[in-house]
């Protein structure tokens, strides 16, 4: 009886450390797994100008008297068309990018950051 019992408890002394090393392994997929989603990840660039163009929009329809808005609305129009014609010779405009960066205070990140800007 006694060596069933040494048996038993070696037996549960193995499956202790293979399912620790289990739990090991499948923690270190799962950090390197998350790692090479974080690589994939591209720049993506959101134009704000727009949002704020239909914010100015609607308060200057809100504010001001419909005839007014109609004369305002004609000249934006008119003045549309003519930067839509000088296209060809249009002067570069200043932009303005917001990039999205999560680092840490020892700036481990920036070289990954450059990487992806250039």
């Amino acid at each position: 009886m006694h060596f069933f019992a040494d048996y038993a408890l070696f037996f549960l002394k193995i499956a202790t450390f293979v399912i620790a090393i289990l739990f090991l392994v499948a923690g270190l997929v799962a950090i390197i797994s998350r790692d090479k989603g974080k690589l994939k990840d591209k720049i993506k660039v959101k134009k704000l100008n727009k949002k704020y163009n239909d914010m100015r929009e609607t308060l200057r329809k809100a504010t001001l008297p419909k005839t007014e808005y109609k004369k305002f609305a004609k000249a934006k129009k008119q003045q549309e068309k003519q930067v839509k014609r000088t296209t060809k010779k249009a002067v570069e405009k200043k932009r303005l990018f917001v990039i999205d960066f999560s680092g840490d205070i020892r700036a481990s990140g920036v070289t990954q950051l450059r990487d992806e800007i250039t």
